[in-house]
């Protein structure tokens, strides 16, 4: 074992480990918790527990927008449907859209909450804010008109910034995915 200062002392791992438990988090004590993770061997297991925070913040953040998104679009059903109901590309199919989606994105956030189901959840994420990101380009470089179908925070974003938005959270999922399969259960 190291002390503080990176010179060798006399403690047990068992000690290094209490240590960790009491250290206050800050760039110092971050470098002397890989060294006694170098000398303990631990370092995997850092990497995954690391790993599995990375995954865990994804979900998180995935499923508050799907419950954000999918109970604003709710509670604001006739909104909605009107919105969607000016869109060039899916005028017809408005009343459908305006139900289906918001229940598929709250769907997807029960998926996202239970371990059980978190990878088809983090597909269907993926899936599905690919697909609002492709709606969005076609939007932007194809339709006539633009109507804003989006309530809450995501309406004060301009559909340039909303594209980003997307893409953000499209590779956010993209990046859960690859995490969930890297992570062991």
């Amino acid at each position: 074992m190291y002390s503080w200062f990176g010179r060798p002392t006399g403690r047990s791992e068992d000690t290094t480990r209490n240590l960790k438990r009491v250290i206050p988090l800050n760039p110092n004590c971050i470098i002397i918790m890989k060294q006694a993770s170098v000398i303990t061997g631990s370092s995997s297991k850092k990497t995954i527990d690391l790993k599995n925070i990375i995954l865990e913040i994804i979900i998180a953040l995935l499923v508050i927008l799907w419950i954000y998104t999918g109970l604003l679009k709710l509670l604001d059903y006739d909104e909605t449907k009107f919105q969607m109901g000016r869109s060039p590309f899916i005028q017809h199919i408005a009343g459908l859209t305006a139900f289906a989606i918001p229940v598929f994105e709250l769907i997807i956030a029960g998926l996202l909450i239970f371990k059980t189901t978190r990878f088809i959840g983090l597909l269907a994420s993926f899936f599905l804010m690919v697909v609002f990101t492709g709606y969005i380009y076609a939007m932007l470089h194809y339709s006539y008109y633009v109507p804003c179908s989006c309530g809450g925070v995501l309406a004060a974003l301009s559909w340039e910034d909303h594209l980003i938005f997307n893409a953000l959270y499209s590779l956010l999922a993209l990046i859960g995915i690859f995490l969930h399969n890297g992570v062991k259960r």
